[in-house]
């Protein structure tokens, strides 16, 4: 199996983008990085024993210097993450030695700065957090007015990791958040996401002396740039540190359906429906499976949609009145042509259904309801005479259904008991990938921000923006497939676009605006003010 390692240029850069930061007390970060990867919280007491059992991989991760064929020395084998432009007061001792002594000793021993961050229970050697332990750090180390890019830290945790593929930035970042047990509070607190990084990867693990030329040379007397690599039948098998990954960062992702996910669903299944908030990918979904399909029609439904036009009936042209077949009837017979003309082909059909529940669906599906059980078959009156109908097991549907339009009604129980209904939510981690930052600011970032003030404001996860709104063709770059939303471009998608969504989710309520979006970015300000309000917001 091809494996994938992230290329020496991206960890460079990351490393770059890792010693811009200028933070206090850089250790405390450090320890609490590992501590939080252990499993420790504020909640409830843990065994100090987890840092030894749990803590060498998850320091290996943030810190190791050496590749697993290579020979170390005993001592300066790891860095500081967030100490690397000099060894300075880096540990000088083996990282073994450090996890299993130093990193307890500094906590519940002298360490006067850990007194507020850890409450202990020395009589059963346990610790847990303090209530404000954020508080704390925030305070020991500046964190806020230097916050650390969260791309380039998931970046460098993975310089030793083989991948089965080219993972994403929002799958490094996403792996990472789980994998050190971060809540959404210590993200928002940690991290910044403009990312300047080029994501890239190669077949063979990066240059390891590179990246320890860029360090530099510890005060010790060992070789250290250039060492011998160990001859591979000396090599033990991988530990855990080394193994190839991709699973763990498919679970960041299990909220959001794949192609391959729906297109197996609607097989099994027969019918689905997508819901969710408008710009979450549900039409683009449907356009993308479409392609899978050998004759594929598409409607929309509206108030106004009848039996009439879906199955058929009398209608009335000119002065005549006259039996008419609807889109589903036209359909099955288009379908039956295509299976009489193409007997030795295995053809499958689609109907899209877009907006599924804005129309009354017991009155346009009327008796054909039962038919959605392909097992069964019914009998309607075309223009007279009783016509059986059924639904072929290769014709699928899929229905899309905008589930913040708060005018409409509940699709009807014996409609909906017939389809899956898959929940689309936001995936903002797309971003992180598709739109690189522009002047400073992340439209990730922005997106996360509003997201979690609309549902902290509404308690309602349905009223939020989707990421689609930021893939833009009109900001496409054809060159790499990436939207670039400068100031301008970005001042007209939030004014226009993003703020009246808003707006109508608040009831036109500036008290509610406002809790949502501060004073400034909802005045529609231009310029540099607009630019200036936006960093505030998201980054203050």
């Amino acid at each position: 199996m091809k494996q994938y390692y992230l290329s020496t240029e991206t960890i460079r850069q990351a490393y770059q983008e890792l010693t811009k930061i200028n933070l206090k007390n850089t250790s405390i970060l450090f320890s609490f990085l590992i501590l939080k990867g252990c499993g420790f919280n504020n909640i409830a007491f843990e065994p100090l024993d987890s840092i030894s059992t749990r803590g060498l991989n998850l320091a290996k991760r943030l810190s190791w210097l050496f590749a697993p064929n290579e020979k170390h020395p005993d001592k300066c084998n790891f860095i500081n993450p967030f100490n690397m432009a000099e060894w300075g007061a880096n540990p000088k001792e083996s990282l073994e030695k450090w996890i299993r002594t130093r990193l307890k000793n500094n906590i519940i021993g002298g360490a006067t700065t850990w007194r507020n961050i850890i409450n202990e229970d020395l009589k059963l050697n346990q610790i847990k957090f303090t209530y404000n332990y954020l508080d704390e750090i925030k305070q020991l180390t500046n964190i806020e007015q230097n916050k650390i890019n969260l791309i380039a830290l998931a970046i460098w945790s993975n310089r030793f990791t083989p991948f089965s593929r080219k993972a994403t930035v929002g799958d490094l970042c996403g792996e990472f958040l789980e994998t050190f047990c971060l809540t959404k509070p210590e993200q928002n607190i940690f991290f910044h996401t403009q990312n300047t990084i080029d994501l890239n990867y190669q077949e063979s693990l990066h240059d390891t002396k590179e990246i320890r030329a860029l360090i530099g040379k510890p005060d010790i007397t060992e070789e250290w740039l250039s060492v011998q690599n160990i001859p591979d039948h000396q090599l033990h098998t991988s530990p855990e540190f080394y193994q190839t990954k991709v699973s763990s960062m498919e679970k960041s992702n299990l909220n959001h359906i794949s192609e391959e996910m729906l297109l197996k669903l609607l097989k099994n299944y027969y019918q689905v429906i997508l819901s969710g908030p408008p710009g979450t990918s549900k039409s683009y979904l449907c356009s993308q499976i479409a392609k899978k399909f050998d004759s594929v029609r598409k409607i929309q439904f509206h108030p106004q949609y009848s039996y009439q036009q879906f199955v058929g009936g009398y209608v009335v042209e000119k002065d005549e009145v006259h039996y008419k077949r609807g889109l589903l009837l036209n359909f099955l017979e288009e379908i039956k042509t295509l299976e009489q003309n193409n007997p030795d082909k295995q053809l499958q059909h689609l109907l899209i259904i877009d907006e599924i529940n804005r129309a009354n669906l017991s009155q346009v599906f009327g008796e054909v309801i039962q038919c959605l059980d392909r097992d069964h078959h019914t009998q309607i009156i075309v223009d007279g005479e009783l016509e059986e109908i059924r639904l072929p097991k290769n014709l699928y549907i899929i229905g899309t259904m905008n589930s913040t339009d708060r005018t409409l009604g509940s699709v009807d129980y014996a409609l909906r008991r017939r389809f899956l209904n898959i929940y689309c939510p936001p995936n903002t981690e797309l971003l992180l990938e598709l739109c690189p930052a522009q002047n400073g600011i992340s439209v990730y970032d922005l997106l996360k921000k509003i997201n979690e003030n609309l549902i902290q404001s509404h308690k309602n996860r349905e009223l939020v923006i989707g990421h689609a709104l930021f893939l833009n063709e009109n900001v496409k770059d054809s060159r790499d497939n990436r939207y670039y939303w400068n100031g301008e471009s970005l001042e007209m998608l939030f004014n226009y676009k993003i703020l009246p969504i808003i707006e109508e989710y608040c009831y036109g309520n500036p008290t509610q605006v406002k809790a949502v979006l501060g004073e400034k970015l909802p005045l529609r300000l231009q310029g540099e003010e607009f630019i200036k309000a936006i960093k505030d917001y998201i980054y203050k």
